[in-house]
């Protein structure tokens, strides 16, 4: 075997490592052994990536994991360079760029199931955080609409309904806040989670009002809820 040849394949060796060390939340030892691996192969895309997706997960070095990312994306163009940068931007809190960078990554792994499935949750969270910030800033309007979207990314995750429901409550659209909390009953169901079902219906009902047409409303959605 050449000297290149033996190179690449103890710099594979040594990314496979880095990859078990990532898998079992051991980022500083991968993003070491991602080092090493690199220093051997420094032309290998993935690597990159990978790399870039550790640093991002350990919060350390993002500067550095946004320019892996964005080494990765120039030496090939793939879904998961896109992916790295979209995590590595969001762990920079830079989270209109990091949809942006998702989206992308999208686009490319468009058929790849399992893919898919993992960038639009990582979407869906990242939705979620920008909903969050506008809530705190007090525009409840967009952080309603932000977190559609987040729900609409990743349908299974009943929290995004609820913090909807909650930020509908603020602009006092009472209908459309049940409605929240009714699906999102649905979903813990969904998911056989019963106690989180009933204390997500139950919530949603508890409204701080009066009115006498709210309390109809609410007894005529539990009714409803309980019978399906």
């Amino acid at each position: 075997m050449s000297d290149a040849g033996s190179r690449e394949r103890q710099a594979d060796e040594l990314r496979e490592q880095a990859i078990q060390a990532a898998t079992g939340g051991k980022f500083d030892e991968a993003i070491a052994l991602y080092e090493k691996s690199l220093a051997l192969n420094p032309s290998n895309f993935r690597t990159y990536a990978e790399r870039s997706i550790s640093r991002a997960l350990a919060c350390k070095d993002l500067g550095q994991a946004l320019e892996d990312a964005e080494m990765s994306l120039a030496l090939k163009v793939t879904a998961d360079g896109y992916e790295a940068k979209g995590m590595s931007l969001k762990a920079l809190d830079r989270l209109n760029e990091a949809v942006i960078a998702f989206d992308e990554a999208l686009k490319i792994a468009d058929g790849d199931y399992d893919t898919c499935r993992l960038l639009r949750q990582v979407e869906g969270n990242t939705y979620n955080d920008m909903a969050k910030k506008a809530y705190s800033a007090g525009d409840y309007t967009e952080a309603a609409r932000l977190y559609g979207i987040a729900h609409s990314s990743w349908p299974f995750e009943p929290t995004y309904l609820a913090n909807r429901s909650d930020a509908r409550r603020q602009l006092e659209q009472w209908d459309l806040a049940v409605a929240d909390a009714e699906e999102k009953a649905r979903a813990y169901s969904g998911q056989r989670r019963y106690a989180e079902a009933v204390s997500a219906i139950n919530g949603g009902l508890a409204l701080d009002n009066d009115d006498q047409e709210l309390k109809d409303l609410k007894v005529s959605r539990l009714i409803k809820f309980k019978m399906l």
